[in-house]
């Protein structure tokens, strides 16, 4: 063989190793490529996978809080209703006040008076049960009372409205149901005893003299903080001519508080010993008893002294 095809020979295994080297190569390079197809599409994959669980995380999470929330709220409103039950068991021990009004967040408690006014309690449960805020109300009669006596009806209202300062601090005052319920009872008896006043008043300012009225003071205040009320009634004779001036202070606690009673002289035969009157004046209707006690007293001693 001659030398030129020897190189030629040699130049064509050459070409034909390089050509099988290079299809591997391209093999190689497939295959790398399909792994890095492969490798992105997991990526992706794992991406979409990731996504998910975070959005299904979330979902939990939220799912979790609006749990935590409801089951909050929950404890919150059987702790409220608890205390509605609470409030309903006290209107039935207190027949005097009535439940109203009655909500998931507001109560309201009615005393409902004769005259057609009322005392209206507002309850309303603070952010945090079972702690409660209430506030006290009067509210006036919208009916007339023309066709009755007026003076009767106005010192129930005027003897109410010299205790309500004291009643709405008293209710205010009141962050638990214990304490609401005790100022309730406070008020209920109070305003029983007003009305037991109010009858008495109402009594005496139709039977006797009384020319300067009754004045019916503010409660709660000043050196004078219990008294109610103060009057003075005129008892008087022609012959002989006599006439006393009986002063009565009625503090608070009617009719079972006590009662100042001063009779004095303006003219005439000075007042008979009238220290019983701490006996006749005692209990309900103790001021128009009293009255008759002294009216029988004064004309006892106005017929004595004129048969002298």
């Amino acid at each position: 063989m001659t030398h030129a095809a020897t190189q030629e020979s040699e130049s064509l295994e050459k070409v034909v190793t390089l050509h099988a080297e290079l299809q591997e190569q391209e093999q190689v390079l497939a295959m790398f490529a399909k792994q890095r197809e492969e490798a992105t599409a997991s990526r992706n994959q794992y991406e979409l996978t990731l996504k998910s669980l975070r959005e299904e995380g979330t979902r939990l999470r939220n799912s979790i809080d609006s749990q935590k929330a409801v089951s909050i709220e929950k404890e919150g409103l059987m702790s409220r209703t608890k205390v509605l039950e609470e409030i309903h068991d006290v209107c039935r021990s207190l027949c005097a006040w009535k439940l109203s009004k009655m909500s998931a967040s507001r109560v309201e408690l009615v005393y409902e008076h004769q005259n057609g006014s009322s005392h209206v309690i507002q309850l309303q449960f603070a952010a945090k049960a079972p702690s409660i805020i209430c506030e006290l109300t009067f509210n006036p009669s919208t009916t007339s009372n023309a066709s009755n006596n007026s003076e009767h009806f106005d010192f129930f209202k005027r003897l109410t409205a010299s205790l309500d300062p004291v009643w709405n601090k008293l209710v205010q005052e009141a962050t638990s149901l214990p304490a609401l319920q005790h100022a309730m009872q406070s008020i209920d008896v109070e305003i029983g005893r007003m009305q037991a006043l109010d009858r008495d008043l109402s009594a005496v300012a139709s039977r006797f003299v009384i020319p300067k009225g009754i004045q019916i003071h503010s409660v709660g205040g000043g050196a004078n903080s219990n008294n109610i009320c103060s009057f003075t009634v005129h008892f008087s004779c022609l012959e002989p001519a006599s006439k006393w001036n009986v002063g009565f202070d009625v503090l608070r606690g009617y009719p079972f508080g006590r009662v100042n009673i001063v009779p004095e002289a303006e003219f005439g035969n000075s007042p008979a010993n009238v220290a019983d009157i701490c006996d006749v004046a005692f209990g309900y209707t103790r001021l128009e008893r009293a009255c008759e006690y002294l009216a029988k007293t004064f004309f006892t001693s106005c017929a004595a002294n004129q048969k002298s």
